[in-house]
């Protein structure tokens, strides 16, 4: 990066600083936000993650981008169209 950029760059930032500053929040949720599902990898699942990728961060992409694409097809293709107000 040469000096040009590094001052276009902060250009930008500035002029976002001053966009924002002294706004209000833009989103005031009624509700409680809701906590996300969160869950946890056990030891023993780590390492056979590990040994199946062989500590390799390609393979390790790899693995977690098909699991990721897996259950995104799977929740698209279990989404019949219908909306139900709960």
């Amino acid at each position: 990066m040469d000096n040009s950029d590094l001052k276009s760059t902060s250009l930008y930032t500035n002029y976002w600083k001053k966009k924002i500053v002294n706004r209000g929040r833009a989103l005031v949720l009624d509700k409680e936000q809701k906590c996300l599902a969160s869950f946890s990898i056990k030891a023993n699942e780590l390492h056979y993650f590990n040994k199946l990728t062989n500590k390799n961060k390609i393979a390790q992409y790899t693995v977690v981008t098909a699991i990721y694409t897996f259950l995104l097809n799977k929740l698209i293709l279990d989404f019949d169209g219908y909306l139900i107000a709960g």
